[in-house]
């Protein structure tokens, strides 16, 4: 399983730093391989993977804004 072409650019496209997708790109295979992961469209199991991260980092993001909020607000 190697990173293509076409792995990159939906990965660029979805706003993902050029020199953070090779780190992502190797959780992915290391993962797949841990769980014995077989597919015929590796493709689309890379965009479902992008997908999750999206959302991963989406609720951290709103969790620290809660987090660094309430804090302003305790501290007054």
């Amino acid at each position: 399983m190697r990173l293509n072409k076409q792995m990159m650019a939906e990965a660029l496209a979805r706003g993902f730093e050029r020199q953070r997708i090779g780190n992502l790109f190797e959780h992915f295979k290391q993962w797949n391989i841990a769980m014995r992961t077989y597919s015929a469209d590796w493709g689309e199991v890379w965009s479902n993977w992008l997908d999750r991260q999206v959302d991963i980092e989406t609720e951290e993001y709103h969790r620290q804004r809660a987090r660094a909020w309430l804090e302003r607000r305790t501290a007054a």
